[in-house]
């Protein structure tokens, strides 16, 4: 139980519930609109030393309710509009952050890469042919074309993605696809049914 109600009134005259320290709701909530501008340079300052214990917090927080999260995520039509509005009406701010992001966290990013690429050796069989190769490429080669084509940016796509949560595919021609690269990029390594 994070708060009661007494019935009596506090010191300020607010007949109102309080908290377990014994606080009046009322009167923190009064404390707290009056000081707006001082608590959120205290927070701020909190959050600025406090980078580690936030993150390893929020990252824990992740973890041990990561399946509720998602859950919600998906369910709630809310914040599904509300990220695809947001996505929509920023799009020169996002792809500016993502390019800084990039920058900066270069080694992040190449790790990433070199940890997809090994995975893709690990998913290619070895009976993978010097036929497979050339039909590969002639994707990669239709992917292209069809940018130029049609000035949409298309890349080539697994349909039964290599690190899926469920299913892991392989890297053989008829496991690809050529798509355009917004469609490739929101299916990330999810199995479209």
């Amino acid at each position: 139980m994070a708060r009661y109600y007494t019935g009596k009134s506090c010191s300020s005259g607010h007949f109102s519930e309080r908290w377990v320290s014994g606080k009046c709701i009322d009167c923190y909530n009064e404390y707290k609109e009056n000081n707006r501008q001082q608590l959120l340079i205290q927070r701020s300052e909190y959050r600025k030393n406090n980078k580690n214990l936030i993150r390893s917090r929020d990252k824990q927080y992740w973890v041990d309710n990561k399946d509720i999260i998602s859950n919600k995520r998906k369910s709630d039509p809310e914040i599904n509009e509300y990220q695809r509005h947001y996505k929509r009406t920023n799009r020169v701010e996002i792809a500016a952050k993502m390019k800084a992001y990039r920058i900066k966290n270069h080694d992040i990013i190449a790790e990433n890469r070199s940890r997809y690429r090994a995975s893709k050796l690990n998913a290619t069989p070895p009976w993978f042919s010097k036929e497979h190769r050339i039909a590969v490429r002639k994707l990669h080669h239709k992917a292209r074309e069809l940018t130029i084509q049609t000035s949409i940016v298309h890349s080539v796509d697994h349909i039964i993605p290599l690190q899926g949560d469920t299913v892991c595919g392989l890297h053989v021609p008829w496991n690809l696809r050529v798509v355009t690269l917004s469609e490739n990029c929101s299916k990330s390594n999810k199995l479209l049914t």
